[in-house]
C-alpha cells in the first residue's frame, strides 16, 4: 500500500504478515538481530558499505553507513599546534550515501560469524527508512532488502544463524 505522508512524499507501507510468531519463524519471516558490515553494489554502478542490522532467509535490513567517525588521533592526544578539542568536538560526520530507490537491484556481500560462510546475494530494495530511527522498530536510517536467488549453502548458513539465536533467546520465538 502506498500513501502520502504529511510532507507529501510517497511512502511504501507493508502490511504485517498474518499468523503467529511460530508460523512466522517456521516460514522464515522472523528476523533476528545481526550486526555485520556488508559491501553493496547497485544496478546503477554505485558501490558502498553498510551494516546489516537484522536478517532472515528472506532478506535483511541494511543501515546506512554514515555514522559519525572520530577524527584521526594525534600524538599526545592533542591536535597539532592547537588547544585540545572540547569533548565531542573531535567527531566529524561521514558524507551521507544517497538512498537507493524502492525496487532497485542490489548485490550484497557479507560474512557470517563463526562460520566459514561468505554470502553473496542479489536482492531488491523492498522498503525505505530514509530519515530517522523507525518509529516502531527503532531501526536507524536504511532499507530492507528482499533476497533473490539465495544459494542453498547461504540459505542453510543464515537459517542456522537464526536457529542459534532463537536457541539462545527463547523469548524471541
Amino acid at each position: 500500500m502506498e500513501g502520502l505522508d504529511p510532507s507529501g512524499a510517497v511512502t511504501a507501507v507493508a502490511t504485517p504478515p498474518e499468523g503467529s510468531r511460530a508460523e512466522r519463524r517456521s516460514s522464515g519471516l522472523l528476523r533476528v538481530p545481526f550486526i555485520r558490515r556488508c559491501s553493496l553494489s547497485y544496478d546503477d554502478g554505485r558501490t558502498s558499505s553498510a551494516f546489516i542490522v537484522n536478517i532472515n532467509v528472506l532478506g535483511a535490513y541494511v543501515a546506512r553507513d554514515d555514522v559519525p567517525q572520530a577524527a584521526p588521533p594525534t600524538k599526545g592526544g592533542r591536535r597539532r599546534g592547537k588547544t585540545p578539542a572540547p569533548d565531542g568536538a573531535a567527531v566529524v560526520p561521514a558524507p551521507g550515501e544517497p538512498m537507493p530507490e524502492l525496487g532497485q537491484l542490489v548485490h550484497c556481500r557479507f560474512q557470517l560469524p563463526e562460520q566459514a560462510c561468505d554470502v553473496a546475494v542479489d536482492g531488491i530494495v523492498s522498503w525505505l527508512n530514509p530519515r530517522q530511527q523507525h518509529p516502531v522498530h527503532s531501526l536507524p536510517p536504511g532499507f530492507g532488502v528482499r533476497f533473490q536467488g539465495l544459494s542453498p549453502d547461504a540459505h542453510d548458513c543464515i537459517q542456522e544463524l537464526v536457529e542459534q539465536y532463537l536457541a539462545r533467546h527463547p523469548g524471541a520465538r
